[in-house]
């Protein structure tokens, strides 16, 4: 049965997981995400790995570091489709 807990974990996991595949689909490391997002690269590493979940604004500056919408991360991520993850976001 599904749980709000279970739930939020499982789009957590989806959010590293499309971040991740995003950044190496455009060739960059963590340091130069970190530099387009203004966070340092720790976060992004910690982010990438699952060891701490991200306040939302960063989450959103990291989406806009890589050149996504945070509404599609989300949506994305919600359903576990990783169907955006290479694509570069097209909104204004």
């Amino acid at each position: 049965m599904s749980t709000p807990g279970n739930d939020a974990d499982r789009i957590c996991d989806n959010i590293a997981e499309i971040i991740t595949k995003r950044r190496a689909a455009l060739g960059l490391t963590k340091h130069d995400v970190a530099k387009r997002a203004g966070v340092s690269a720790q976060v992004v590493y910690n982010v990438e790995k699952r060891l701490a979940t991200p306040r939302l604004d960063i989450a959103v500056r990291i989406c806009l570091g890589l050149g996504m919408c945070w509404g599609d991360l989300g949506a994305e991520a919600a359903n576990g489709n990783g169907e955006t993850a290479g694509k570069t976001a097209g909104h204004k």
